[in-house]
């Protein structure tokens, strides 16, 4: 081995902490209690913001609607 680093490859199954990315045994889903109450809270955030998008697109749409309304109908 002339300076070379000899690396093995290790095939056990596992996953990874979708927060922190610790390799974590196959089943898991986090490797703490503290990653899963922050994964929690990011999830929340996310419906909360996917909600308040639909509102705002519905409440664009809906000027739209009456400002192409008003175009056609005339004053």
């Amino acid at each position: 081995m002339s300076g070379e680093k000899e690396y093995r490859e290790f095939k056990i199954p596992h996953g990874h902490c979708p927060i922190c990315g610790i390799s974590i045994p196959e089943g898991k889903k986090f490797c703490s209690r503290k990653c899963m109450e922050e994964y929690e809270e990011l999830k929340k955030l996310e419906k909360r913001n996917r909600i308040l998008a639909y509102i705002a697109i519905a409440w664009f749409l809906m000027f739209v609607i009456l400002y192409v309304y008003k175009m056609v109908a005339g004053p």
